[in-house]
């Protein structure tokens, strides 16, 4: 009879142990863990305060960066996150990436996020917009990134509206962008029949 109380106050005893112990972890998880709802937050922010000061409304979202300068997806999966953002919120008219990216590219500059105030000169006139929203990113370890994101006049360079958040890290850091982000399966097109 004692050995089976002793049994029964063990298994209690590492019951109570055990849901202690996960209620801990989820706890830690809950405070650990970034919220979808940071871009949200970010984009809410950067709209808000960009359509106060732009008169045109019209923003180009450029990639971000690692403040250390690794090259990274990154850099484009935020900027993605932002514009679609940005967009659902429906104040700001965004540019299509492609477009941002062909005028990149014939203003030879690469696309790393980083803009100089002569560069935000030309890319405000090459898009035909009156500010470039990008910023940079830090690892916080684990699964996490902070995000700084900001609006940028193009003609003065003046920093119009800030926002910053944790987010989830969905892409791998190091080496080539293109390595960290797998390209969607080629399509092929339907095959065309022929009269006779």
């Amino acid at each position: 009879m004692r050995t089976k109380k002793l049994f029964l106050a063990s298994v209690c005893l590492l019951f109570v142990v055990s849901v202690g112990h996960a209620a801990s972890m989820v706890a830690k998880a809950a405070v650990d863990t970034p919220t979808p709802k940071s871009y949200d937050t970010m984009a809410e922010k950067l709209s808000a305060r960009a359509v106060q000061k732009l008169s045109d409304k019209k923003v180009a979202v450029l990639p971000f960066e690692y403040v250390d300068g690794r090259k990274s997806a990154g850099g484009r999966v935020v900027a993605e996150e932002l514009t679609n953002r940005i967009v659902e919120l429906g104040d700001l008219t965004v540019i299509e990436r492609a477009l941002v990216e062909k005028v990149m590219k014939e203003l030879e500059f690469q696309m790393s996020g980083a803009v100089d105030p002569d560069t935000a000169k030309k890319i405000g006139k090459g898009l035909g917009v009156e500010a470039i929203i990008t910023g940079t990113l830090e690892d916080l370890g684990g699964n996490k990134v902070e995000v700084n994101a900001r609006v940028i006049k193009t003609e003065t360079y003046e920093i119009i509206a800030v926002a910053s958040g944790n987010v989830g890290k969905t892409w791998e850091t190091g080496g080539d962008a293109s390595d960290a982000i797998e390209p969607p399966p080629e399509r092929t097109k339907p095959a065309i029949r022929q009269r006779e």
